[in-house]
């Protein structure tokens, strides 16, 4: 079976935690997607440094009013919740997500590259 794209992983991922999948903001899709990333790869034994995990409690101290539309309502349920949904959704997928973004037209660009690679 072929390779479904990471763009495409990631963001099925990151849906996982919206109250809307289907059509959410663009700042929560973006929110979901970096919460995601920080996720995928911290099932793969790589986790973000502290100084990011930091950022991301300062944003949820500063921006409350984002958790009304996802379904975890802190940072700690939030990863946890697509920690979980990357293992049930790609419990064999191995891909280091290397930078991850969202486009102005929606669409998700990543690149990545297999764990244990250099």
């Amino acid at each position: 079976m072929k390779d479904i794209p990471i763009s495409e992983a990631i963001m099925h991922v990151a849906k996982t935690i919206l109250k809307n999948p289907e059509n959410p903001p663009a700042e929560i899709a973006y929110l979901s997607l970096l919460f995601a990333h920080v996720a995928w790869n911290g099932t793969l034994g790589l986790n973000a440094p502290p100084t990011f995990l930091d950022m991301l409690h300062r944003f949820e101290t500063a921006n409350p009013s984002v958790w009304k539309q996802l379904k975890p309502q802190n940072v700690e349920s939030a990863l946890s919740d697509l920690s979980s949904a990357k293992k049930e959704l790609y419990p064999h997928d191995c891909r280091e997500i290397l930078k991850c973004q969202l486009t102005p037209e929606g669409k998700v660009k990543a690149e990545w590259r297999m764990v244990g690679s250099s």
